[in-house]
């Protein structure tokens, strides 16, 4: 698509005339509008907003924004608080031991998000022992996985 030709008409001794769309009064109008400093701020904040959008890195990883409760989940849950309070949890009660189940995933993955599981002695040992408590293999060559 090529441009519209713009012919400027001589009239006169010093008068140039534009016989384009754009009126004077409309060129003085734009000429305001972009000297104008709040349109620069909008235009900064529309421009800051739009990069923040933008993904952060190509090979980023994307955090998981909804958390899923599987079906597994709930009927452990049921059956623990059954075996707890000999009875079967009234629905206000599963409910309120999902929204905890779900408030401790949603701190998990911040916490693993900001990398608190890196270079903490807690966490490591924690780790072993559910290795050791479990007895995978991946123990150091020459021990033994305990009985």
């Amino acid at each position: 698509m090529s441009p519209l030709p713009i012919e400027l008409i001589h009239r006169g001794a010093d008068t140039l005339v534009c016989p384009a769309r754009i009126s004077a009064r409309s060129r003085e109008l734009f000429v305001r509008l972009v000297r104008e400093p709040l349109l620069h701020f909008l235009l900064l904040g529309a421009l800051l907003y739009w990069a923040g959008t933008l993904p952060k890195k190509a090979g980023s990883i994307t955090r998981q924004t909804r958390v899923e409760v599987p079906r597994s989940e709930v009927n452990r849950m049921r059956e623990v608080w059954s075996m707890q309070w000999h009875r079967a949890p009234r629905p206000e009660e599963l409910q309120s031991l999902i929204d905890e189940y779900v408030r401790e995933e949603v701190l998990y993955r911040e916490a693993i998000a900001m990398g608190l599981d890196r270079n903490d002695g807690i966490v490591r040992r924690r780790l072993v022992q559910k290795m050791e408590f479990l007895g995978q293999p991946g123990l150091a060559a020459g021990t033994e996985a305990p009985d």
